[in-house]
């Protein structure tokens, strides 16, 4: 087998749709031998949706790219390297790492949707997650980081930060230290990270699956937030035991949101987003309960029931 540890830059990836201006690639052998290396500088496009847009929210520069962004306009565009690119990652003897890789597939595949091309098809593995069950850490580890902790403080010497390739290269680097630090062949390592590994048109699936759902809960809890009664109407003394608090997880179900919404108008209740003054919490279920109590940093006085409590009660 062949190892193609790879990495995407993006000029924006407004409406979740990354507007690549960069490809970079490490090809290696099963000892991480490379075997080829390359960056593809590309124009994002140059209407004003594929805008370079790095800033955060403040305003900040949050990414430095490898070129100014007249070098990456001057370049072709994605279709041009299409068919490269197709052929390194659907080598049947090829299998792909990447970083974070809910990004790099999801920018690859939208790209392809974006210029009407066929999406491409291929095994992934996320280094990251690697990292985090070697670290034994839930967070997210950025690759930088990650490299100068398993690899060693010398280990970004020659290498780029944001240039496609030299970030592909990390990748290689911090699965290689981590295979010798544990003993293990990468075909051994490959074995034990099946909870890493995905194929990219179902992981596009599951990926807009929960994208679509993410943003049905916004929706919901906007439409909830709407109908909260304001602080107040909350302080009043005649609404004590009637002020009712939606937990978020239900937002994602509209029609129980819905029922609840209307059960709660018929009790004469009030519909409230502070804890603090709720005296009826309505969760999604058991587990929702148990994760509120366990959340909580005071001691609650009020009432929690489950949805299904609360729709089959009838007082």
């Amino acid at each position: 087998m062949k190892y193609l540890f790879f990495d995407v830059e993006c000029s924006n990836c407004h409406h979740r749709v990354g507007k690549i201006c960069e490809y970079g690639y490490v090809l290696t052998d099963e000892n991480f031998n490379i075997l080829l290396e390359d960056v593809i500088p590309m124009s994002p496009g140059k209407s004003k949706w594929a805008r370079f847009d790095l800033g955060d929210r403040k305003g900040n520069i949050a990414i430095k790219l490898a070129y100014e962004y007249d070098f990456y306009l001057s370049q072709p565009e994605f279709p041009r390297f299409y068919q490269k690119i197709k052929k390194l990652m659907e080598d049947e003897d090829v299998i792909c790492f990447a970083y974070s890789m809910e990004n790099d597939i999801s920018h690859m595949q939208t790209s392809c949707e974006r210029y009407k091309l066929e999406p491409l098809n291929y095994t992934c593995v996320d280094v990251q997650k690697i990292v985090g069950r070697y670290l034994n850490v839930k967070e997210q580890m950025n690759l930088e980081k990650a490299c100068l902790q398993i690899v060693g403080p010398n280990s970004l010497i020659g290498l780029q930060e944001h240039l496609s390739r030299d970030d592909a290269k990390m990748e290689m680097k911090i699965l290689e230290a981590i295979c010798a630090l544990t003993n293990k062949t990468s075909k051994e390592m490959l074995e034990e990270s099946k909870f890493a590994t995905a194929n990219s048109l179902d992981f596009m699936r599951r990926y807009r699956k929960r994208m679509q759902e993410k943003d049905l809960r916004r929706a919901n809890a906007k439409f909830y937030q709407s109908l909260v009664s304001t602080k107040e109407i909350l302080d009043d003394p005649n609404n004590v035991g009637k002020r009712f608090n939606i937990s978020g997880n239900i937002c994602k179900d509209r029609d129980i949101l819905n029922k609840l919404i209307d059960k709660v108008k018929n009790k004469g209740g009030l519909l409230s987003n502070h804890i603090s003054t709720t005296d009826t919490l309505i969760v999604f279920d058991n587990n929702d309960r148990e994760a509120f109590y366990r959340g909580v940093n005071y001691n609650y006085e009020g009432i929690v029931v489950t949805a299904e409590e609360f729709l089959k009660d009838d007082d």
